[in-house]
């Protein structure tokens, strides 16, 4: 059974939003074998920090986001 996802910041579906940092919150303990289990699309032109600690994930964007554009975020399964 994978984590589930319990809380996001900003929020699933936010829109109209600039964050420096996404956080993830899981019910469950979480450990990143790769940076690479953390997708997201569209690419960001520089790579952003990724760290997990206990039931989290922090994402820090380096970039400014595009405006109208929808960012995705996907974790491989197997690589958390």
């Amino acid at each position: 059974k994978s984590p589930s996802l319990v809380k996001a910041s900003p929020d699933n579906g936010s829109t109209a939003v600039h964050p420096a940092d996404i956080r993830l919150q899981f019910d469950e303990f979480v450990q990143l074998l790769n940076t690479d289990a953390v997708i997201i699309s569209p690419p960001l032109a520089n790579s952003p920090s990724i760290k997990a600690k206990y039931k989290s994930i922090r994402i820090e964007i380096k970039d400014s986001l595009m405006a109208n554009t929808t960012y995705s975020i996907r974790l491989a399964l197997g690589k958390i």
